[in-house]
This record gives structure tokens, C-alpha cells and sequence, in this order.
């Protein structure tokens, strides 16, 4: 995992950031925390603030830890600057992610008209010409709505993929065993998208994480989980139950702000709009880190410190 691929240095760096998190944290009064991350207080109660991390216990708690989707090991790690570092367990999670309509186009071999939907969002201030309509540069699309969209119109993973790539879907293709071995993968940098079954065997009801209003989903349940506060329509801040490795969606009310030096601690803009802050949140959220991209962030960008976040009071240390 992480931790055996990082040198000493970088590992003692990993454990020392780590101990300083935990006392910033705790010497830090309640309100301020609250101010650039809302919920916190109560995140705090389920972690393990008041212990120092050495090396050693954080390999084996983070070595512990599986997906309860998938059973694969994962990573669960909160940090100060909003972002979490989840095993990018990508089953109906696809609920949460957005793309570029033009971009979903050519990834699932649509059209234009067939993403557009009730669930299609205009996004204004990514609009380059004056907040028009017509920019399809600001409109965004479900990536799980326009993945259905194509498993519709091709029948399968194996169609889609054949379709991306301008081949004919009514060429013969190879026929699998078992069709929920199907894979889809898009040889791009940008190669995150994984075609599986759209129903979930554990579902729970919850609010998509951008502006659909009263809409709901069904989406993967994870045993990690805890209440966050997430973007709603009007950029206020709602709590909601949600699941932990799949959401870092944290903003402010909106009769109140953040000032510019905790806008930098979060890593953003101060000059940036709520709109486009809140996209650029929903883009760190979702990023899928690589194994490489964790290891670098580790020993070149981990200046604030990790605060390691548990999912069950049992497995807490003595």
C-alpha cells in the first residue's frame, strides 16, 4: 500500500504532519474550526484527536480498512484542506460525478440531444459568453445518467466502448461468460470510468450533491459514513447523512463568510464566485487519486497535516 512505498523521510514526515494536526487541532477553539470547516465538531467526536499517530499505527489502521462495496482495501483519510483520500470505488457512485455534456458525448458515444435531460445542470459561471445558453461549455450532465442513456441505446459495456471508438455497435463483438465480469475503460488520461450494474443491494436514499432540488437517488450505502453539509441550490448549507469515502462537500451558510486566509488553507481562490467555488469543490471531491498521485501529495503537498478518521467505535484503539 502507501505507506511501504514512501522512504523514511517521507514516512516520519507522514507521522510528525499528522502529530501537529492533531495539536493545532485541539488547541484551535471550536468556533474557528467551524468557520472553514462546518460539521467539524462532530466529525471530531469519531476520530482519534487525542491520540499521536506513530508510523507504525497509522500503516496498520490504514492497511484495515476494506471497501464495503467492493472488499478491496481502501484508504479513508480526512484532510484540513476538504479533500478526503477514498479508494476510488467507482461501483453506483457515478450518481455523483458530472461531466462536461460535450465530454460525456464523445466518452459514451452519444449525441448531444441525448443528454439533455431534468437532470442536466447549467452551471452560469462557467459560461464564456455572457452566461448564454447555448455555451454547452457550462452545462454539466450526471455521469451515471448518461452511462444508462448509453447502456440503452447499445445494449451493453462492450457497445459503448465500440462506439466511443466510431466502430459499428452491430459489428460482432466477443461474448462474455458472465456478464458481470463487463468492464468499460476509456484509454485517456482521464480513464475513470468503469461500467457495472446500476442497482445497489444496499441502497439508501440521498440528496445529489448538486442543484436538483427535491430530486433523490439511489445510491451505494457505505458502512463509512458520517453527517456532512452539502451544497444544496441556493449554495446554502444543508446536513444530510451521506457517506464519508464518497463525500467532501462542505460549504457556508450563506449569510456568512469565509475570510480570504481560510479560503487559501482550503487551497481555492478568494477571488472565485460561490458558483465556481462550488465546482471546484465538486471536482476535488471526486478526483480519483492514483496510487502514484497519493505518494506524491504525501512527501510534496502535505503541509497541513492528516487527521485519520475511524468508521466504527469498536475499532477505535484502546
Amino acid at each position: 500500500m502507501i505507506v511501504n512505498q514512501l522512504d523514511i523521510m517521507s514516512a516520519n514526515k507522514f507521522s510528525h504532519v499528522n502529530r501537529l494536526a492533531n495539536h493545532s487541532v485541539q488547541r484551535s477553539p471550536m468556533s474557528f474550526l467551524r468557520q472553514w470547516a462546518p460539521g467539524i465538531a462532530k466529525m471530531l467526536k469519531h476520530t482519534q484527536i487525542h491520540l499521536y499517530w506513530n508510523i507504525l499505527q497509522l500503516k496498520e489502521a490504514i492497511l484495515r480498512e476494506t471497501c464495503v462495496v467492493c472488499g478491496e482495501s481502501s484508504v479513508h483519510l480526512y484532510l484540513p484542506t476538504m479533500e478526503r483520500i477514498c479508494h476510488p470505488c467507482v461501483h453506483d457512485n457515478h450518481a455523483y460525478w458530472y461531466l462536461p455534456v460535450e465530454l460525456a458525448a464523445i466518452i459514451f458515444g452519444l449525441d448531444i440531444p441525448d443528454l439533455i435531460h431534468t437532470h442536466t445542470l447549467f452551471l452560469p459561471q462557467l459560461s464564456k459568453i455572457d452566461f448564454y445558453y447555448t455555451d454547452l461549455g457550462a452545462w454539466v450532465v450526471p455521469i451515471k445518467l448518461a452511462l444508462t442513456e448509453a447502456l440503452e441505446k447499445y445494449g451493453n459495456c462492450e457497445g459503448i466502448k465500440r462506439a466511443s471508438e466510431g466502430k459499428s455497435p452491430l459489428a460482432v463483438v466477443e461474448t462474455f461468460a458472465n456478464p458481470d465480469d463487463e468492464e468499460f475503460e476509456v484509454e485517456t488520461q482521464h480513464d475513470i470510468y468503469r461500467a457495472t450494474k446500476l442497482d445497489s443491494p444496499t441502497p439508501v436514499r440521498m440528496r445529489l450533491l448538486v442543484s436538483l432540488g427535491n430530486c433523490h437517488r439511489t445510491a451505494y450505502h457505505h458502512e463509512v459514513s458520517c453527517l456532512v453539509h452539502v451544497i444544496n441550490r441556493d449554495n446554502t448549507r444543508q446536513t444530510h447523512y451521506s457517506c464519508r469515502g464518497c463525500t467532501a462537500m462542505h460549504t457556508y451558510n450563506k449569510g456568512e463568510r469565509i475570510s480570504d486566509i481560510n479560503i487559501r488553507l482550503m487551497r481555492f481562490d478568494p477571488a472565485l464566485v460561490k458558483y465556481e467555488r462550488s465546482f471546484e469543490i465538486i471536482r476535488r471531491a471526486f478526483r480519483v487519486w492514483t496510487e502514484t498521485d497519493l505518494i506524491k501529495h504525501i512527501r510534496a503537498e502535505c503541509i497541513a497535516g492528516w487527521i485519520l478518521m475511524y468508521f466504527e467505535g469498536q475499532k477505535m484503539w484502546p
